[in-house]
């Protein structure tokens, strides 16, 4: 993994410097529909493809190289980065001459194949497997292989409507700015700023699961209908599995308790509660290991 990673960087710099040829030529007014925008779209095109290998791989070495309790904050933070580098790169598109962009992207993608470089080995943990060129096919295997495992098949479905939605509010700031708001592109970036960093703080912080109920927390009974039930401080995964305490989903408790992830359940229809219960305050129930 740390090898692929290497080369996708270094093909970086040609892409690169692909596409900062074609912004120097626009600006010089060399050829700019002949040359320069076809060179910025191939540019483009390959960055496309380029994201295609880098996107899954930058999560897939950090199994190797955290604990188990650090994947989901090291997975944060990757994606934190993602969306705060990309929010720099929207705003800093917007205010700097076209020559300097030019020689920026060359730049930045020098820094990312040295950053690259810094990156430790990361072998195979199985033998190669044999590709199949055929898209389609694949694909489709690919597909009902993974239905076969409802946690995995659920966590690509919400990471993909994840995806779906943050990619339109993206795209949709800037004109709805202009068009709508009839505002300067600063409050554009604004928008942009607001919810790249809104992802980010999610991404740093999503060290437990939040579960909002019409109660305020996790009971060995129904607390409705059993007024002696007894509402537990702190309960580890496997109780709420065994006994059927109705928290949520079994598999989706059974998915945090494979991956660490405590679950806080509390009551959502309490004014302000949500509030007490970030701040570690309010009346709340841990689903936790080892509880």
């Amino acid at each position: 993994k740390a090898k692929i990673i290497r080369v996708v960087k270094a093909c970086e710099i040609a892409i690169m410097v692909v596409g900062g040829a074609g912004l120097v030529m626009a600006w010089l007014g060399m050829e700019v529909e002949a040359i320069a925008i076809p060179l910025m779209l191939a540019a483009l095109l390959a960055m496309g493809v380029h994201s295609t290998f880098f996107g899954p791989i930058k999560y897939a070495i950090l199994p190797q190289h955290l604990h188990d309790n650090e994947v989901l904050a090291g997975t944060g933070l990757v994606e934190a980065g993602t969306y705060i580098a990309i929010l720099a790169g929207t705003i800093l598109a917007g205010w700097i001459p076209v020559e300097v962009a030019a020689g920026g992207v060359v730049l930045t993608a020098l820094i990312g194949y040295i950053s690259g470089r810094q990156v430790p080995p990361a072998p195979p943990l199985q033998e190669a497997q044999k590709i199949d060129f055929n898209v389609f096919t694949s694909s489709w295997r690919l597909i009902r292989n993974t239905t076969r495992h409802r946690q995995v098949f659920m966590a690509i479905i919400a990471i993909s409507f994840f995806w779906t939605v943050g990619t339109v509010l993206f795209i949709q700031f800037p004109p709805l700015a202009k068009n709508v708001l009839y505002a300067s592109k600063e409050v554009a970036s604004l928008f942009l700023v607001m919810f790249s960093v809104g992802i980010a703080i999610g991404s740093m912080s999503i060290n437990a699961l939040l579960k909002g109920t019409s109660v305020d927390g996790v009971y060995d009974a129904d607390p409705k209908k059993d007024a002696s039930a007894k509402r537990y401080d702190t309960v580890d995964y496997d109780t709420v599995l065994a006994q059927n305490l109705k928290v949520m989903d079994a598999s989706a408790v059974a998915l945090c308790r494979d991956n660490n992830i405590p679950i806080v359940v509390f009551s959502i229809r309490e004014q302000g509660n949500l509030a007490l219960v970030l701040s570690g305050g309010g009346t709340q129930t841990i689903v936790k290991k080892d509880a």
